[in-house]
């Protein structure tokens, strides 16, 4: 039978995105920080990642509070996995769901129909913040409009227990996987998810 492995990476730069993603045997990667912004850093990216041996469903990232570059989500699937777009919450055919915040694509692999992968990368230091939320909401609506299987992996940067409390998991029927031990410090603490 065949398998599928994923692996959540938060590389701080396309570079050490592009590092690791050389490195893994995972079957899809869900990619945070790879902080390219503009069109050409993104068409680089994706040159590279395809190289690489990778299809690649990437949003942009933004401007930070201090004007360079800062998140950016992508997914990325091995080159022989079908990957399409989703409907995105203007109604266009897309990977992004929310720019820098939220990346997804369906993959057409291991269950009939595919499933929606998507990678998040959350606000840091703010919890559930409008911002945070609405990256959510817009996560659930998609989930809903296609009724698939679905893995969202990324960096939350908050507890889970705070997803869990806030009846969003509920509500998709979904379940948190989180690491043993803490996998990033930041202005709120230590998070594992």
């Amino acid at each position: 039978a065949e398998e599928c492995t994923v692996e959540t990476y938060n590389g701080s730069c396309n570079a050490t995105c592009l590092d690791r993603a050389c490195r893994t045997e995972a079957t899809i990667m869900f990619i945070q920080e790879h902080k390219c912004v503009d069109t050409s850093a993104i068409s680089t990216a994706s040159n590279q990642w395809l190289r690489a041996g990778w299809k690649r469903a990437m949003g942009p990232g933004l401007l930070g509070d201090k004007g360079g570059p800062s998140s950016g989500t992508a997914v990325l699937v091995r080159g022989h996995i079908p990957v399409d777009f989703i409907k995105g919450p203007a109604g266009n055919m897309t990977f992004t769901i929310a720019d820098g915040r939220a990346t997804g694509c369906i993959v057409r692999h291991l269950i009939n129909g595919g499933m929606i992968c998507i990678s998040v990368y959350m606000e840091d230091g703010v919890g559930l913040s409008d911002g945070n939320w609405g990256v959510l909401l817009n996560i659930g609506e998609l989930l809903a409009r296609y009724g698939l299987p679905f893995i969202i992996a990324g960096d939350f940067n908050f507890d889970a227990q705070l997803l869990a409390d806030s009846g969003w998991l509920r509500r998709l029927r979904a379940k948190v996987q989180r690491p043993r031990a803490g996998t990033c410090r930041g202005r709120g603490g230590t998070y594992s998810h």
